[in-house]
């Protein structure tokens, strides 16, 4: 399905300093969108797939379909080619179930706090985009109720992990992230109930420390917190981004891909290198141009010609979150990066 395009056509914004970076000669942002949107990527209730592979299928992702409505929301904002608005209602009808009945969104019968901040987030965001999604917005401010069970228990996943929980099961650096956007959603709604969800999931984050040996992405989702937090007045936090967008520039691999894990620079991962650019692009485009270019022509040789992206260089999965990333990443590193508008 081709790309629904706005009446209004896009508009250059330049960078802080007033000047225009050069785009990415070959990494193909018309043709990621096309990817993005197409039919084959949405499951018939409305979930978005991990990725899509026909001798591998992916799997419904919570996660991944409340990043992609944020990311049709944006598309919209930025009067970019955008997808259609059935497929946008399709995915917010099944995140606002979720949210409105058992509360929480997730996976093989466990839910997570990071999944759900990021689908109270998508859904407001896509609210306050005229026309996208048609969601009645007086019960927008209640979606954040279910984050209470979380805080509650001090379990950012339900039912709890038993023994060694994995990364993603914790407080751990991620959740920075989801605060930012339950607060930015928050700030929208003018809410203070899920303002200060959003500052208890934040008090509960324990902080990766870049120089220690850790998995990158997660490192990458704190940094983006940060981000989104210092763009909203959070103070104090001005120094961690720039800290964690140096630490990346060091990690990054010869062929400009960024590893999985700080300590094994033979992993590569096309998300964490598309979070990277992002980072790079608003903290400082000038000082980490070449890291900037290097990133995107990695990220170029690894695009496939129906647009999409793998998860890793050479991998037949082509992976869902990667793509929304690096089509933000993309725009990001020529028109200016806008923390605010963080998918």
């Amino acid at each position: 399905m081709s790309l629904e395009h706005t009446k209004a056509s896009a508009q250059q914004r330049s960078t802080p300093s007033g000047r225009r970076r050069n785009p990415s000669p070959s990494l193909s942002a018309e043709r990621l969108g096309r990817w993005l949107a197409q039919p084959a990527l949405h499951c018939d209730d409305g979930q978005i797939l991990s990725w899509l592979n026909p001798a591998h299928p992916g799997y419904p992702y919570p996660e991944a379909s409340a990043l992609w409505l944020s990311w049709a929301a944006w598309r919209h904002e930025q009067r970019l080619p955008a997808p259609p608005r059935q497929a946008a209602r399709r995915a917010a009808a099944w995140l606002h179930a979720q949210l409105s009945g058992p509360g929480a969104i997730g996976r093989q019968g466990r839910s997570y706090a990071f999944d759900t901040g990021l689908a109270v987030h998508a859904l407001v965001r896509a609210a306050r985009t005229p026309g996208l999604i048609g969601l009645d917005r007086s019960d927008l401010p209640s979606l954040s109720a279910g984050l209470d069970a979380f805080l509650d228990a001090d379990q950012p996943a339900l039912p709890g992990a038993r023994g060694a929980a994995r990364w993603s099961e914790r407080w751990g650096g991620h959740m920075v992230r989801a605060a930012a956007l339950v607060l930015q959603a928050g700030l929208w709604l003018d809410h203070p109930p899920t303002q200060q969800r959003a500052r208890r999931m934040l008090a509960r984050a324990v902080r990766i420390q870049p120089d220690q040996p850790c998995y990158l992405h997660a490192l990458a989702y704190q940094a983006e917190g940060d981000l989104l937090l210092t763009s909203l007045g959070v103070a104090g936090l001005h120094q961690h981004v720039p800290h964690a967008a140096q630490r990346l520039a060091q990690l990054q691999r010869p062929d400009g891909l960024l590893p999985g894990w700080s300590d094994r620079p033979d992993s590569a991962r096309c998300d964490t290198t598309a979070q990277a650019v992002r980072l790079w692009a608003a903290t400082d485009p000038e000082r980490f141009a070449d890291a900037i270019a290097a990133a995107l022509a990695a990220l170029a040789r690894c695009q496939q010609p129906e647009g999409g992206l793998p998860y890793e260089p050479g991998g037949l999965d082509m992976n869902t979150w990667a793509g929304l990333f690096a089509d933000q990443a993309a725009r990001w590193a020529t028109h200016g990066a806008d923390p605010a508008s963080l998918l």
